[in-house]
């Protein structure tokens, strides 16, 4: 694959510029990302960056509440919003000669959001329906929400990005607009134009309309490190399912650490389709679990490698537990064929590579790799062929006895309970 061209530019007022040229077609993608998420709230305030991305489309002056999305719309793009625990990103798919309005509107809701209260008030209503359905009335979701919060013991990422019941209803439109006055500043910003746009041009624009904007020496809270975990922690909970599942999880590294790339092989290894490890020994040879997965993804600090499984009628979760400590035993011991390696190598490459198809999917990946990789930025992408090529088998067998071990084990059961 050749190399992604990424142009780069720093603002005087901090705000980064990202901008790859592809004048295949006429269009192209923006992305605004804004370095803050769950993992820079604290108690008491769980959820505000959800919550907030919620309420970023309720107008200004200029716009009234929910007028940029029609406007895009009317222009034929599409626009969406997400917010994880590292980060909030709003992006938009636009004809290319609508990219001029598109900046002047994110501009201008950069420093002149209304937030009416009638509005934000009503929103929470809708965040308050999203949690039940996601997490509440979700066997999954709570399973998910649980595994986060025994892993970790001080660090943020030990709560959910929607937030607590507690804090979403106490949360207030002051304490709203005190998170976008100090969140939402130029240094802290990664803007991200992806398509039928030339570097200069992309500049020009960002200055014009971004430029002006004061820089505020932006300074975030300190995060919490996390402390060594020294024994294996377990929890069981009760929900509403006709079928007992299991969550584990392992404290790892970040995007940064030489173990992230063979740490993503070994997931691959795992549970990368029906070829897998897993899924072949639990749910096609075995028949105990209805599904088995591993999974591990980017953080900007130390994340989780995850096992989720739930059993087959006639099935214990204490069979699925071994048979998956069964598996991590093999890898541990090095039982990785030649022929498993390179089909594992080549799906994690084919992976990357399909992922940089679209406008939309390069500027996410760019805007992504910015803000979680210290040390290579976006250039992440032009780096990871590379350290795709150097993983070898002895790494995915090296990081499996590393990371799997007794006292780093955390595992949630979810025993069902009969629905009223």
């Amino acid at each position: 694959m050749n190399r992604i061209d990424i142009k780069r530019k720093i603002l005087p007022n901090g705000l980064t510029l990202l901008v790859n040229e592809n004048h295949f077609l006429p269009i192209c993608t923006m992305m605004a990302w804004f370095r803050v998420g769950g993992r820079n709230e604290k108690p008491g305030l769980t959820g505000m960056s959800h919550y907030l991305e919620h309420c970023y489309s309720m107008g200004t002056q200029r716009f009234k509440p929910r007028e940029n999305s029609w406007l895009i719309q009317r222009a034929g793009g599409t626009k969406n919003a997400f917010t994880s625990h590292d980060y909030t990103a709003y992006y938009a798919n636009v004809p290319a000669d609508f990219l001029e309005s598109l900046m002047d509107m994110e501009a201008d809701r950069l420093i002149n959001l209304a937030l009416p209260e009638p509005n934000v008030v009503s929103e929470k209503e809708v965040i308050k329906e999203e949690k039940r359905l996601r997490y509440d009335d979700s066997p999954f979701g709570k399973l998910f929400e649980t595994l986060y919060d025994l892993s970790y013991e001080n660090h943020p990422y030990k709560y959910p990005v929607i937030g607590t019941w507690d804090d979403l209803i106490a949360m207030t439109r002051d304490q709203m607009v005190d998170y976008y006055k100090h969140h939402y500043v130029p240094e802290n910003i990664v803007l991200v134009i992806a398509g039928d746009v030339t570097f200069e041009r992309a500049l020009s624009l960002t200055e014009k309309y971004f430029g002006g904007i004061p820089k505020t020496n932006f300074s975030g809270p300190p995060i919490p490190s996390e402390n060594t975990q020294l024994s294996e922690r377990r929890k069981i909970i009760q929900k509403e399912s006709e079928l007992p599942a299991l969550a584990m999880a392992y404290l790892t590294v970040n995007v940064d650490h030489p173990d992230y790339i063979p740490l993503i092989f070994l997931s691959a290894v795992l549970s990368s389709g029906k070829s897998s490890r897993l899924h072949q020994s639990l749910v096609y040879r075995r028949q105990m679990a209805t599904f088995a997965s591993a999974s591990f993804s980017a953080a900007k600090d130390p994340g989780l490698f995850q096992f989720m499984a739930q059993a087959q009628p006639g099935h214990t979760i204490s069979e699925i537990e071994q048979a998956i400590a069964d598996e991590i035993n093999k890898l541990q011991q090095g039982e990785i064929t030649d022929e498993e390696y390179e089909r594992v190598k080549n799906l994690v490459e084919a992976g990357f590579i399909y992922s940089m198809e679209t406008n939309e999917n390069r500027a996410e990946m760019m805007g992504r790799y910015e803000i979680l990789s210290e040390k290579y930025g976006a250039e992440y992408l032009n780096h990871s062929l590379e350290l795709f090529h150097a993983t070898t088998k002895a790494d995915i067998r090296r990081v499996a006895q590393t990371y799997f071990s007794d006292e780093r084990k955390n595992t949630v059961i979810l025993e069902p309970i009969k629905k009223n």
